[in-house]
């Protein structure tokens, strides 16, 4: 019995004993289907999924914080700011920048 155990425990992610198990889906589309069931309303993730980094986090975040972090700005510094990097590269004293048009 445990010579069976070690082979369906062992059996790695591309195996047909995987396969059969986890009815033809991969961990990542188990993942994605969870992401989009919560996204959606459907289903609620009440706490993350064990993996490597998470003892690094802090227990409660800050209220309000996502997971990018950024600053918020309105049009007219966003603006501004376009028009000095514009500047900067005209007079030479910055690198390259790309123009985005909306």
């Amino acid at each position: 019995m445990a010579e069976v155990l070690s082979i369906i425990l062992g059996a790695g992610p591309d195996s047909s004993v995987r396969h059969c198990l986890d009815g033809g889906w991969s961990r990542e589309a188990h993942l994605l289907a969870n992401l989009q069931e919560s996204n959606s309303g459907l289903a609620t993730l009440h706490e993350p999924y064990a993996r490597p980094g998470l003892d690094v986090r802090p227990d409660k975040p800050d209220k309000g914080r996502d997971i990018l972090h950024g600053q918020g700005m309105t049009w007219d510094e966003m603006d501004a700011l376009d028009k000095q990097r514009e500047k900067a590269v005209e007079s030479g004293k910055a690198g390259t920048t790309r123009m985005v048009t909306w």
